[in-house]
């Protein structure tokens, strides 16, 4: 499908080691068959996974999935679109639970979290979407650890509230914001994440953005089983795996007129850098 730089790939996978950052393997579309796809990511150099929690309801099932499989790490949070508009319990129960596996070496970060904007909201929503994502920050803060943000047409606001914060980095999940917004972020610490975006040819600014953004700030991802990229279609038989990183990694080496062993080798290195915890060597060549 991608030619001939995805025969050499696959004739020396153990050369090669790619990290999918943001990963729903919790999802219920992955239940039964969780097994066979991080055995295929595996074997497609896509040696390691993180996946992030959305809601307290998924938090023991994210945890028990990393614990299940070397090569997955998990971290926690709330998703804007997921938060108890009526209760603080959820976020007791965040900083609750952070604590207990604080030292878990399978736990790297807090995340999802962050802000959604994408749909008409009344002030209600956005206020307590503001006011969780600050809580989870200052949790964050507290202990130390990267973030995970989802930022959908609130770039400016998540910015505008991490600088008045003292972070550790983090990634910006999914990012669609302006090469402007992009460098304000690196900025402050954090990496971009591009996944199947990049692989339509209409989606012009991410492209842009991916192609001609430091290499050093840039890491993958596939949000599976959501973000298709462009080969896969909306059939109910077909959905995306972490497997996708190795064409997604191949559309961004075209866009950026590099070699396919440079951007995995730099993405991974980018998330190591953040994401101590992840020790990639442990990997290679298993």
């Amino acid at each position: 499908m991608l030619g001939i730089w995805k025969l050499i790939f696959y004739l020396e996978p153990h050369q090669m080691f790619l990290i999918d950052t943001h990963c729903h393997l919790d999802d219920v579309i992955f239940r039964s068959v969780s097994s066979r796809i991080y055995q295929r990511a595996q074997s497609s150099g896509v040696k390691v996974i993180i996946a992030p929690s959305t809601n307290i309801n998924n938090f023991d099932i994210i945890k028990n999935l990393a614990h299940n499989y070397e090569g997955v790490f998990y971290s926690l949070g709330i998703h804007p679109l997921s938060i108890n508009l009526n209760s603080h319990s959820d976020l007791n129960l965040l900083y609750k639970t952070i604590s207990n596996v604080i030292s878990d070496k399978k736990f790297i970060g807090v995340g999802e979290i962050g802000l959604d904007f994408r749909k008409i909201y009344d002030d209600a929503n956005i206020y307590f979407q503001k006011e969780y994502f600050v809580k989870q920050l200052l949790i964050a803060e507290e202990f130390s650890l990267p973030l995970i943000i989802h930022s959908v047409k609130s770039q400016d606001i998540v910015l505008s509230l991490l600088k008045k914060r003292h972070n550790s980095g983090g990634i910006i999940h999914s990012f669609s914001g302006s090469y402007q917004q992009a460098i304000s972020f690196i900025n402050l610490g954090f990496l971009l994440g591009f996944g199947g975006s990049i692989t339509y040819k209409r989606n012009t600014k991410v492209r842009h953005n991916a192609s001609s953004l430091p290499l050093d700030s840039i890491v993958l991802e596939t949000d599976s089983p959501y973000m298709l990229p462009s080969w896969l279609t909306n059939d109910k038989d077909i959905f995306n795996t972490p497997c996708e990183i190795v064409d997604i990694a191949l559309v961004l080496s075209r866009l950026r007129n590099c070699s396919i062993g440079e951007i995995a080798s730099s993405t991974t290195k980018n998330v190591v850098n953040l994401i101590p915890k992840l020790n990639y060597l442990n990997y290679i060549d298993k």
